[in-house]
């Protein structure tokens, strides 16, 4: 019955491919060309405060990943785009009553599957729970540890519904966007708020210090998918057409612009009066060289002096920055207070030292090297008397452990280019790069068997495919199937069934030799095999040899919390050594060889052509 269910799967995946293939002819050569402004455009809603992937900038203009995304989509598919940005609870209501609307991206649900259809993934995200630290909450492992604690959660959110499946008891406010949820948090509305992750530190980030709140555990992570309205099939199959055309390493580019955006701060509020008092010294000495007559008015003068670097003093120990300044030495002449708050180290420790003190050995060199380049450039007469520099830098806090600081540096020259000494303020963004390597990691590997995804596996199989054309050589795709995986899933739960796929992955990756194992998506993973010789009957031989080992892998139960349990797969093979076979047109071959491996039974192999 399992094994009937996945053919019909498989033969409705063959018809939307036969379907899609017809549309693109029909665009290709059937139709005439129109004009631009003639061509019906793609109207996708979405949330106006879910940065970074998708908000209303200052000027009400659509920003973000997501944003991004969609504009490359249409650009796949020859037709602009408008974006409709609302509440979250709206983009609901906006997509299921209109049959031209597209929601952007959002979870799959059971309840939405009842008015929406759900293209393929787009990306996976992950959902935490936040706790405000001010609150001493205490060790948060999950919603259950807050007691009474009202939790904050966005309306109409997958959120809502997991939190009153999951953790019944506990007590909700809604907020109508994921700004103001943590805007309430931050004010002090609610102690701990649900969101995910990266739009949750997105907007703490922005709204408060880094130590104000913390994400404490992961509630669930799901991939997000695009939704029409349910029924329209035509729609929804554009989408999916689009998402398949979409080159992997323009996905990447729109991913890492988000990522790695530059935050750019001003100079800090202290620096100006920092300058005041300093030259007050200048005068205070100036005025003593000019004798005793004005010895009365300098001690009043001396005395306020003191007064303003006590303030000045008391200003720079509780500030989350640390001003420092560097001789023509290279050594640290001044150090501010807070630099304890920073790196754990006092001033004393730090005075005398040179610059790299607190560097680790990558960052260190990036400042010698920079310090080189720099000067050179000011002896070239390219920089005049002053550089302002922005970089980063790793440092090592007393403890051990990594800092991650933002460094706004000015470097000063005389008159022939030669350094006479720099002063900086150093910034601890740690919480920042946390969240830019949660979402790179959110692109670049599958969150459960941390494997490549299959924008990866595409890139390394377009390198495989120029490798063996080169060297004429052959290669091997294998596609692989659960072939009850559904049934795993959906009686032993779903955290038995990442649980399974984790194993499986682990057991390919330590017993098969090969070159590339990723994660397709679902029950499905590809295999790229190693270099398998120049002869194409030599090169089945061994492609045969490879997917039988794969499917040995499946003969011995895996073993779930305890539990037996027997899983197999369906293994669709297939050869390449051209130069004119791509990633797109490979996955389908081997995939249409996996739906003919259905066909067979439980745990067989099927090829392309005859071995």
């Amino acid at each position: 019955m399992l094994a009937q269910d996945k053919n019909n799967d498989c033969d409705k995946a063959a018809t939307r491919t036969l379907q899609a293939l017809i549309f693109s002819l029909l665009l290709g050569f059937g139709l005439p060309a129109t004009a631009e402004s003639e061509v019906e455009p793609l109207i996708v809603v979405q949330d106006h405060a879910w940065a970074p992937f998708a908000f209303a900038d200052g000027d009400g203009e659509p920003q973000g990943l997501l944003i991004d995304l969609w504009r490359a989509l249409g650009e796949q598919l020859g037709r602009p785009v408008v974006f409709e940005l609302y509440d979250w609870p709206q983009t609901l209501e906006r997509t299921r009553n209109a049959d031209n609307r597209i929601h952007g991206g959002l979870f799959i649900s059971d309840e939405r599957r009842e008015f929406l259809d759900f293209s393929a993934s787009l990306m996976p995200l992950r959902t935490m729970l936040f706790v405000n630290n001010r609150e001493h909450l205490g060790d948060i492992q999950s919603p259950t540890d807050l007691g009474g604690t009202t939790v904050g959660i966005t309306r109409g959110g997958f959120e809502v519904t997991y939190m009153r499946s999951q953790f019944p008891q506990t007590r909700l406010q809604t907020f109508e966007n994921n700004e103001a949820l943590v805007r309430a948090a931050v004010r002090g509305q609610v102690s701990a708020f649900v969101a995910d992750y990266p739009v949750g530190a997105y907007y703490l980030s922005r709204h408060t210090t880094p130590e104000h709140y913390r994400a404490t555990s992961l509630l669930y992570q799901r991939p997000l998918a695009a939704a029409v309205a349910k029924g329209n099939d035509p729609l929804l199959a554009e989408i999916n057409q689009a998402l398949t055309a979409l080159p992997p390493e323009r996905l990447e580019s729109i991913s890492q612009r988000w990522i790695q955006r530059d935050t750019r701060e001003v100079l800090p509020a202290w620096l100006l009066p920092a300058l005041a008092t300093s030259l007050l010294a200048l005068v205070v000495t100036g005025l003593l060289i000019h004798g005793r007559l004005l010895r009365q008015r300098l001690e009043e003068q001396a005395a306020r002096l003191r007064e303003q670097e006590q303030h000045l003093h008391l200003f720079s120990q509780s500030m989350s920055d640390f001003a420092w300044r560097m001789d023509s030495d290279g050594l640290l002449s001044y150090v501010s207070p807070s630099v304890h708050r920073v790196l754990g180290f006092h001033p004393e420790e730090m005075v005398g030292q040179v610059m790299t003190v607190a560097l680790d050995t990558e960052s260190s060199e990036k400042a010698v090297a920079l310090q080189q380049s720099t000067i050179a450039a000011a002896r070239r007469g390219e920089l005049g008397t002053r550089a302002d520099l922005l970089e980063q830098f790793t440092q090592i806090h007393k403890n051990g452990r990594k800092v991650h600081t933002e460094v706004a540096i000015q470097v000063f020259f005389d008159a022939v280019g030669n350094m006479t000494g720099a002063q900086g303020v150093s910034r601890d963004v740690s919480a920042r790069h946390e969240t830019e390597q949660a979402l790179r990691k959110l692109v670049t590997s599958d969150p459960i068997t941390q494997l490549p995804t299959r924008q990866q596996a595409s890139q390394r199989l377009n390198q495989v495919i120029a490798d063996c054309a080169y060297h004429q050589e052959y290669a091997a795709l294998l596609f692989l199937d659960l072939d009850n995986f559904k049934f795993i899933n959906d009686q032993q739960g779903h955290d038995m069934g990442d649980l399974l796929l984790r194993q499986i992955a682990e057991r390919l990756d330590s017993h098969v030799s090969l070159d590339t194992l990723a994660r397709f998506g679902g029950d499905e993973f590809v295999i790229i095999s190693r270099p398998l010789g120049s002869q194409s009957s030599e090169a089945w031989i061994q492609a045969e040899q490879l997917a039988q080992a794969v499917t040995e892998q499946f003969k011995a139960p895996f073993s779930l919390h305890g539990r037996a349990i027997t899983a197999t797969a369906s293994v669709g093979v297939t050869l390449f050594n051209s130069r004119q076979d791509t990633p797109q047109g490979l996955f389908r071959k081997a995939d249409l060889a996996m739906c003919r491996a259905k066909t067979l039974g439980l745990n067989q192999i099927a090829f392309s052509d005859p071995v």
